[in-house]
């Protein structure tokens, strides 16, 4: 007796969540360093300066994949893209675990980086070919939950947890074997025909060109905005409070708010006006921790 094999519909569903799995993961990856700096300065005698170096040179390799990481998956395919992105952000991972001194935690992070940039992006335009504007939607929420999610729960282990230094890392590392895994296997059966997929059509009187016009001069804005409030702004405050228990709050409740307004708009079709007035208020944000 044979058994018959899964429903489209259901080999579709699974892909897509191994899809956002490596998404989440992924974002974890990315962001939960943020948590670690505190910890690193305590523990290994790091400077602030140094440490905040290694944060950001994550985008010097999270940039080329992300640009070009959709144009090369058109060509080679989604899963050899992302599968082979999100394993180098794990080997990233890793080397963060072992090597704590500056030349380990560069190189780590740029591996971070270079992995995070290639699953992103293709990731994205994954699940947009599984599910369409849905798919692009909850590849997004998917991403920004690992962004948030990533720096709150190291920063409990690292202020609370048996291994401050250790468990962070060990834990997204199995996170991201794990997501990797499940999109390896769960994708395998689904061989996606051009009837299954649900493309994203433009709408009407909107162009490419019109939506980047709006988002771009505002992407290293929005970068810049987010990560100065869970990694600067922390730092002001005093050390009897600072911790990375802190810095993971504070991403959270960043990010988080980011999610929550992202539905919202949508829901509500804001438009590109939505990014003016997001500029405003970090503008007024900004002005209050000055004055504080």
């Amino acid at each position: 007796m044979t058994t018959a094999a899964p429903a489209p519909a259901r080999q579709l569903s699974r892909a897509l969540a191994g899809v956002l799995a490596v998404l989440v993961t992924t974002g974890w990856a990315a962001n939960h360093f943020a948590a670690m700096i505190p910890v690193l300065r305590e523990h290994e005698g790091l400077s602030r300066a140094l440490l905040d170096g290694v944060f950001g040179i994550y985008a010097l390799g999270l940039l080329p994949g992300l640009v070009g990481g959709g144009a090369l998956s058109d060509r080679t395919g989604r899963a050899a893209v992302v599968l082979p992105g999100a394993t180098i952000a794990l080997v990233g991972t890793v080397l963060l675990l072992v090597r704590h001194d500056a030349a380990g935690l560069v190189a780590g992070r740029l591996v971070v980086g270079i992995g995070a940039g290639l699953a992103i992006g293709a990731g994205t335009a994954w699940a947009t070919d599984l599910r369409g504007k849905v798919g692009t939607v909850l590849a997004g929420v998917a991403l920004s939950s690992g962004f948030a999610l990533g720096p709150f729960v190291s920063g409990l282990l690292a202020e609370f947890g048996p291994r401050p230094l250790s468990l962070p890392f060990v834990l997204s590392a199995a996170l991201s074997a794990a997501a990797v895994t499940a999109a390896t296997v769960w994708s395998r059966p689904a061989h996606y025909a051009a009837a299954d997929l649900q493309p994203v059509v433009p709408g009407h009187g909107r162009s490419v060109a019109g939506a980047l016009s709006w988002s771009l001069p505002l992407a290293p804005w929005v970068f810049a905005c987010v990560t100065v409030a869970f990694v600067t702004f922390p730092a002001r405050v005093a050390s009897a409070y600072a911790g990375p228990a802190l810095t993971g709050a504070a991403a959270l409740l960043a990010l988080g708010s980011g999610i929550v307004v992202q539905a919202v708009a949508r829901r509500r079709e804001w438009g590109p006006q939505a990014g003016t007035a997001g500029a405003v208020l970090a503008g007024l944000g900004f002005l209050l921790v000055g004055a504080g």
